[in-house]
């Protein structure tokens, strides 16, 4: 990979954190969580996963995506881990596709095995989360 790309994660649970957090040691690049500590600045790419069952989006997301434009970044992918997550992700890209910023691909939801104690990661949702940054990055270096 030899272009500018960061990794950012949206959580009620610490499963997309876990997530992002293995995309940025793969791909040696900056995992965060949104809001970022610091802004989105001339990007070619940027993934999201989204850890929330809320078909709605937070004001959160919904401000991290206003506040995107062409100059701080060219392409956006989500991925999600909870049911609601594939309408929030399409309420995001129709901002971001506003903001004239290519939303790559659509959203795909990453697996989490859940249980008496909450959701978590699997080996299966590594998997799956390094697969769809990979097929991401396979078609914006195109």
């Amino acid at each position: 990979m030899n272009f500018k790309m960061r990794v950012f994660f949206f959580k009620n649970e610490g499963i997309a954190e876990q997530l992002i957090e293995v995309l940025s040691r793969e791909y040696r690049v900056k995992g965060d969580q949104i809001p970022p500590a610091y802004p989105v600045e001339n990007e070619k790419l940027i993934l999201v996963c989204i850890d929330d069952s809320a078909a709605k989006p937070k004001k959160a997301l919904v401000d991290f995506c206003r506040n995107l434009d062409a100059v701080r970044c060219q392409n956006v992918a989500f991925s999600y881990t909870a049911k609601g997550g594939a309408a929030c992700c399409a309420a995001l890209a129709e901002i971001i596709k506003g903001n004239g910023i290519n939303v790559v691909a659509e959203p795909r939801q990453i697996p989490v095995k859940s249980g008496l104690f909450g959701a978590k990661a699997t080996d299966e949702s590594v998997a799956a989360i390094k697969t769809w940054a990979k097929d991401i990055i396979e078609i914006v270096h195109q």
